[in-house]
């Protein structure tokens, strides 16, 4: 996405999703190290926004993408 570029609710909640998908693949993989990390819904949900933030320049295609291969 472009700098400024304003993005279609739709896309924002499939970006939101692929975030989710993320964490759920992190949580499966590594469940008792994620728990001790994210141990809190407040936790969990202030480090899903910092990925959010990390990952804003990606489209969620490749995040989904991503999760493939991991």
């Amino acid at each position: 996405m472009n700098l400024g570029q304003k993005i279609s609710s739709s896309d924002r909640q499939k970006f939101v999703e692929a975030i989710d998908n993320l964490f759920l693949k992190l949580e499966l993989s590594y469940h008792y190290q994620f728990y001790k990390v994210f141990g809190t819904d407040e936790r969990l949900s202030e480090a899903k926004r910092l990925w959010a933030e990390s990952l804003k320049k990606f489209p969620h295609t490749c995040i989904d993408l991503s999760l493939i291969h991991i």
